[in-house]
């Protein structure tokens, strides 16, 4: 039975690839998992509206200090943008192998990461909409 739930929070796994070091010119897949909460229509609109607000200050005369400012504002959002919806975390470890809990501190750490920041959104994502479906057919 489908049951609407207000809040809904669900795991989904995460796929990071990076540069492998066994084998030059090619990459390796990791996998962690990670709880993500839906955000409503409402609050994506408002997310995505607020984002192209900051991007729309790029103009053509736009100083490459002012630009930093907007790169950093750009991203600035995009983290507490995947902090609202991501609640939770497990199969991640640090470089020996310690399993990392998931807080605040050790989200950003995570987040620093360029290509962690790309799968998480990647992930969300696909989680929430059809795509994934529509590539089977």
């Amino acid at each position: 039975m489908f049951k609407v739930v207000e809040n809904l929070t669900f795991w989904w796994p995460v796929k990071v690839s990076e540069p492998d070091d066994a084998k030059p010119g090619k990459s390796i897949e990791h996998v962690f998992e990670v709880q993500f909460a839906i955000q409503s229509s409402a609050e994506a609109r408002a997310s995505a509206r607020a984002r192209t607000a900051i991007i729309a200050e790029i103009k053509a005369d736009i100083t490459d200090e002012q630009l930093f400012e907007v790169q950093d504002r750009v991203e600035e959002h995009d983290l507490k943008a995947m902090r609202r919806v991501l609640k939770n975390w497990r199969k991640i470890a640090d470089e020996d192998g310690a399993e990392i809990p998931f807080t605040e501190e050790t989200f950003a750490a995570v987040w620093a990461h360029q290509r962690v920041r790309t799968a998480l959104v990647r992930a969300y994502d696909e989680a929430i909409t059809l795509e994934k479906g529509r590539v089977k057919n």
